[in-house]
C-alpha cells in the first residue's frame, strides 16, 4: 500500500516535501507525473486527472527503500494539498506520522550529511537552492558520494575537486552581496530593479529618493546574489539621507562586488571597498554622445531597454566565480564544516594513514585527522 505525507513545513522559498512510500510508488508516479527515470533525481511536471500542470517537481528516489519518494513542490498551500489529494485519488493512504523519511538509528547515521541539507531547506533563498540541497541529500549528491567513501576511499585528486567546488556550494547557501553606488539619479534603483525583476525599488526623477538601503535575493543566471541598492552619492545637509550615505558605505566595504554606476561622459570615482568592480555606463538610451571609451570591467546598459544586461550579468558572474563552470546536480560540499572535513581527509590521504577511520567517524559525528 502507498502512503503519502507532507514531511517539510514552510521556508522562504514556500518548498513542500511530498513523500511517497509503499509497493506500488512506481506505478503511481507513471499517473501522476508527466515522466519519469531510473536515474536518483529528476524534474518533471505533476499532472491533475485531466493532464493538466498542477506544479513542476523534482523527484528524488529515496535511499530507504526501492519505492520511497521525496516530490518537492513550491508555490501555496493550495498547490500542496492538490498534490496529496491527488495522491490519495490515485490511491494512496494519507498519512501524517511523518516518521517514514526521518528515522533515527544506524542508517541516519551514515546519512549525516542528508540530515545537513535538509535542515537547510526551511532557509533556502530559492527553487534552485531547494533543488541544489536536495540533489546534495540524495544518492547521486555529496551525502552519497561521502557514503560511498566507507567502501572504496577517494582519491586525492578528488579531494581536491570537491575542495575548489566549496566555494561554491557555499555561496548557494550563503550568496554573494552586490551593492550598486553612484551619483544620484544615475540610474541605480531602475538597474535593480530590473536585475530582479520586480520593483522594489521607488524610481523618480527626485534626486534622494533612495535614502535607505533596499536589499533583496535574486539570481543572476541562476546563482543567488544578495544585491543592495541605496542612497546616490552627493553633497546633502539631510540627517536622514547622510544616515543612508553612512549605512551604504558600510555594506560597500563589506561588498563581494560593487557596480559603480556612471552618467554618461562623466567618470568613475571609485569606492571603499576591496572586492572587484564594475563600472557600469548607465541610462545609454538617453545618450547623445559617442560612446565613451570602455575600459576592462567596464559595461554601457539601459535598464530600460535591456541594453547590456546580458554583458552585465555575465560580468558579475566572471568576477564573482572566476567564470567557472559549475553544475549544481553534481556532488558538492555546501557548508563550512564540510571544507574542514575534507581539508582533514586531503591531509590523510597524503600521509596514507587515517583516511578510513576519519571518514567513518564524520559520518558518525564523531571523527577527525589532524594536519
Amino acid at each position: 500500500m502507498v502512503s503519502v505525507e507532507a514531511v517539510t513545513g514552510f521556508g522562504a522559498a514556500a518548498l513542500h516535501g511530498v513523500f511517497l512510500n509503499g509497493q506500488g510508488s512506481w506505478e503511481l508516479l507513471e499517473q501522476l507525473l508527466s515522466r519519469t527515470s531510473l536515474q536518483d533525481c529528476w524534474h518533471a511536471d505533476l499532472l491533475d486527472e485531466h493532464g493538466e500542470v498542477i506544479d513542476d517537481v523534482v523527484c528524488l528516489r529515496w535511499t530507504s527503500s526501492e519505492e520511497a519518494f521525496l516530490l518537492t513542490t513550491h508555490g501555496n498551500r493550495l498547490i500542496l494539498d492538490r498534490v496529496l489529494d491527488r495522491c490519495v485519488a490515485l490511491g494512496a493512504r494519507s498519512c501524517s506520522e511523518k516518521t517514514t523519511i526521518f528515522g533515527t538509528g544506524t542508517q541516519d547515521s551514515v546519512n549525516r550529511i542528508r540530515h545537513q541539507a535538509l535542515s537547510e531547506l526551511p532557509n533556502a533563498a530559492s527553487e534552485d537552492v531547494c533543488a541544489f540541497l536536495l540533489v546534495q541529500s540524495s544518492g547521486s549528491g555529496f551525502a552519497g558520494e561521502v557514503a560511498q567513501w566507507q567502501q572504496e576511499l577517494p582519491s586525492l585528486d578528488r579531494v581536491e575537486e570537491l575542495l575548489v567546488d566549496a566555494s561554491i556550494g557555499l555561496q548557494m547557501i550563503d550568496p554573494p552581496t552586490v551593492v550598486l553606488t553612484g551619483v544620484t539619479n544615475a540610474g541605480k534603483s531602475t538597474l535593480f530593479n530590473r536585475l530582479i525583476g520586480e520593483d522594489r525599488s521607488i524610481v523618480t526623477p527626485i534626486e534622494g529618493t533612495t535614502r535607505d538601503l533596499v536589499r533583496a535575493y535574486t539570481q543572476i543566471l541562476g546563482w543567488p546574489v544578495i544585491l543592495i541598492d541605496g542612497a546616490g552619492t552627493r553633497e546633502t545637509d539631510d540627517p536622514v539621507e547622510s544616515e543612508g550615505l553612512r549605512r551604504l558605505g558600510e555594506e560597500i566595504s563589506r561588498a563581494d562586488l560593487v557596480l559603480e554606476l556612471v552618467l554618461p561622459g562623466k567618470e568613475a570615482v571609485g569606492n571603499n571597498s576591496s572586492a572587484g568592480s564594475i563600472t557600469v555606463h548607465s541610462r545609454c538610451d538617453e545618450w547623445e554622445t559617442d560612446q565613451p571609451v570602455m575600459t576592462i570591467n567596464s559595461i554601457r546598459v539601459s535598464a530600460v531597454t535591456g541594453e547590456g544586461i546580458p554583458q552585465l550579468e555575465t560580468a558579475i558572474l566572471d568576477l564573482l566565480h572566476g567564470g567557472r563552470k559549475f553544475d549544481p546536480n553534481q556532488p558538492c560540499p555546501f557548508n563550512a564544516e564540510h571544507v574542514i572535513f575534507l581539508e582533514q581527509l586531503r591531509s590523510c590521504l597524503i600521509r596514507e594513514s587515517g583516511a578510513a577511520d576519519l571518514i567513518s567517524g564524520y559520518l558518525e559525528g564523531a571523527g577527525e585527522c589532524h594536519h
